[in-house]
């Protein structure tokens, strides 16, 4: 249970949501911060546990496409995410513009529900019962959401420019190390899902 939890945290990623969502921060009130991603974190709870309790199903019944396909798959977009962050870093801003609403659903998908989220999920529900499953779900996303919370408080108290941007330079560098990791986690998906579907 412990495991799974650590893998859906490392698919939540909050090292590289901390950066892409710093300059929001910069933006907006710690009450409007705490609005906008407790709803994002909302829309992304309901999203995996959907996938935890009916992913397997649905896939396999519905669309006749089995979970180390997933897993391959989610595999080579995490892997080409880890390689981008490392290269690039952080870029791409322009999602979070416009209401509260839309911002939190545009945090949701593309950064905190990717097909690795969505393999994890799958995965502990069919390895967990129900309530397994939610609780490690739930974990996840309150270590993730604490961890923003924290780090969005020392943004705003961090009124000074050239302390801000210390921080993000750390924060970078952390980011571009857990790529790495990421990116061998990433790796290991493909080789487990072929594995799985040759035999």
């Amino acid at each position: 249970m412990f495991r799974d939890t650590l893998l859906l945290l490392v698919m939540l990623n909050p090292f590289a949501t901390m950066l892409f969502l710093t300059a929001m921060m910069q933006e907006r009130s710690t009450r409007e911060f705490l609005a906008i991603f407790t709803k994002a974190s909302l829309f992304t709870l309901l999203i995996l546990i959907t996938f935890a309790l009916t992913g397997d199903f649905v896939l396999a019944e519905i669309f006749q496409v089995s979970l180390p396909a997933v897993r391959i798959f989610g595999g080579m977009t995490i892997g080409m995410a880890a390689f981008t962050y490392i290269m690039q870093g952080p870029e791409g801003l322009k999602l979070f513009r416009g209401d509260i609403t839309t911002i939190a659903q545009n945090i949701a998908l593309p950064f905190l529900v990717g097909p690795g989220a969505i393999w994890v999920s799958i995965s502990i529900g069919t390895t967990h019962p129900v309530w397994a499953s939610s609780s490690i779900i739930i974990i996840a996303l309150a270590i993730n959401f604490l961890s923003m919370m924290i780090y969005n408080l020392i943004i705003q108290r961090a009124q000074n420019h050239q302390v801000i941007t210390r921080i993000l330079s750390y924060f970078q560098m952390l980011m571009r190390l857990n790529a790495l990791l990421i990116g061998a986690v990433a790796v290991q998906m493909i080789l487990a899902g072929i594995k799985a579907f040759m035999g």
